[in-house]
């Protein structure tokens, strides 16, 4: 299967199911739970597979998630299942390969943030610093809406610092957008 320089939500029906989650987390289980680290079972039941998978691997697991609310939503629910005998590591972004060219295609997000009109120039140069590329900016009333497509690891952090500094006036849609090339689009370091 060759797949086009950018793929549309129709082009991605052809991916696994978890490619539609790109954002990636590995859980570790600390050494003294390793032997209570639950079932598989239990994890399918802690997921929320619109949002969020969590899935065991070896001694520790896997949150595989849309956007990085949702994972943050896993791993409250996570650290609520567990306490402190799990650990969370770096949150990375998922990947796929093109096996027709071996381009890597990497997911770009479409990101929608409609907040507090005051928060404007704060919220503008947040995504100015994650370099988010071509944005719309429409001001309705007392709301500032901004739009913006950017590939995941740019935003990876971006939706719980939005909402912090906006004390919880913000409003945010992070979706997938589609898989297209982008920074490190060569062969190498391609995660599948």
């Amino acid at each position: 299967m060759s797949f086009p320089v950018t793929l549309t939500r129709h082009d991605m029906e052809a991916f696994d199911t978890l490619d539609l989650m790109p954002l990636r987390q590995v859980v570790h289980a600390t050494e003294a739970s390793r032997a209570g680290w639950c079932a598989q079972g239990l994890l399918d039941g802690l997921s929320r597979p619109e949002r969020f998978r969590i899935l065991r691997l070896g001694t520790g697991g896997q949150i595989l998630a849309r956007n990085g609310l949702a994972l943050a939503q896993a791993q409250r629910l996570l650290r609520q299942a567990y306490g402190q005998s799990i650990e969370f590591g770096t949150p990375t972004v998922h990947r796929v390969v093109d096996p027709a060219t071996g381009a890597v295609l990497v997911p770009v997000m479409s990101l929608r943030v409609d907040a507090p009109r005051s928060f404007r120039q704060e919220l503008l140069q947040i995504l100015a610093d994650r370099a988010t590329g071509p944005r719309q900016v429409a001001v309705q009333g007392e709301r500032t809406i901004v739009r913006t497509e950017s590939p995941l690891e740019h935003l990876i952090g971006l939706e719980p610092q939005v909402l912090e500094r906006s004390n919880g006036a913000a409003r945010i849609l992070c979706s997938l957008a589609r898989y297209g090339q982008g920074p490190g689009s060569s062969p190498q370091g391609a995660q599948r």
